[in-house]
């Protein structure tokens, strides 16, 4: 006798479901290792955890790799202390971030949790590391920070809602980090500390080219595409085999450069240059200079895709 037909139905059901929550599941995911370079004993995660005490995975992260989702980690239980945020990609040394042998405590990031891209813009400087000192705050891009006293003396900062670009030069020039919501304490693992001298607020608000009152009123429409030339060099100080590229490079596989470039120069434009293909994994934006070690922006020998950016 055939099964009645609010059998099928009832599996039908619960089917969809099924697969509803691993979707759900695999929205947010976060491998941590606890070796550099994604070595040792590994855990894998799908939502938050307040206490890495109680997987037996506390303070012992090296490396992580984040698969999907946007992930925030902090150095204490409950997502505090000091607190870094990660997009998907790999990254091999946390050491860098100033969390080798020191997460706590992880949340991955939603459209209603506070401090995320779609908050309102608003960025919070602090003349000394651990945000000490003085402070300023901006929910604008501000294009010459000497006029404000501030030039040449944020230590750390704390991004609340907000993608920004900081710069050693005014006119958001110079060697530049693009850097996402989350706390930063100390600037000189990313090689800005006591150098920012202007701050693009580059997505999350309505106008990133205001100048924050400064009167620029910004270069291009935006809709015309950006130009740039960069040169890349085997060698730190600009030796061995050189290329040249005027247009964004999503793989530099076939071009047989992947993982090979030690220092460049960037002629004109801003350049965003990541260690994974697609743009992806531990991306620096630099300006137009020349950067004859990149070992100092934890880029030597790591580079996979470089893309011109406006």
């Amino acid at each position: 006798m055939k099964p009645p037909i609010w059998r099928w139905v009832l599996a039908g059901i619960l089917g969809v479901l099924l697969l509803q929550s691993v979707a759900i599941a695999q929205t947010t995911q976060i491998i941590l290792f606890d070796g550099p370079d994604f070595s040792g004993e590994q855990r894998t995660f799908s939502s938050g955890v307040r206490d890495l005490n109680n997987n037996g995975f506390n303070d012992r992260a090296e490396s992580l790799i984040v698969t999907s989702g946007t992930w925030t980690v902090c150095s204490d239980f409950g997502s505090r202390g000091s607190c870094q945020t990660f997009s998907p990609g790999s990254y091999a040394s946390l050491g860098s971030f100033g969390l080798a042998n020191a997460i706590t405590s992880m949340q991955p990031e939603t459209s209603s949790s506070p401090g995320n891209s779609s908050a309102s813009p608003r960025l919070t400087v602090y003349s000394e590391l651990g945000f000490g000192g003085n402070s300023a705050q901006f929910t604008d891009s501000i294009s010459d920070l000497i006029p404000r006293g501030l030039n040449d003396t944020i230590s750390s900062v704390q991004i609340d809602g907000g993608t920004w670009k900081v710069c050693s030069d005014v006119g958001y020039r110079g060697s530049c980090q693009t850097l996402g919501p989350g706390s930063y304490n100390n600037l000189s693992s990313l090689g800005l500390q006591d150098s920012i001298s202007s701050m693009q607020l580059v997505s999350g608000g309505s106008s990133s080219n205001s100048g924050s009152g400064s009167g620029s009123g910004g270069s291009g429409s935006g809709s015309s595409s950006p130009t740039g030339l960069i040169t890349v060099y085997f060698d730190p100080n600009y030796g061995g085999t050189s290329a040249s590229f005027s247009q964004s490079m999503a793989d530099l596989i076939p071009r047989g450069l992947n993982d090979m470039i030690s220092s460049v120069r960037i002629q004109s434009g801003t350049w965003k240059l990541c260690s994974d293909v697609g743009y992806r994994g531990h991306c620096r934006t630099l300006g137009p200079g020349s950067y004859s070690d990149l070992s100092g922006l934890g880029l030597q020998d790591t580079i996979s895709s470089m893309q011109l950016v406006p």
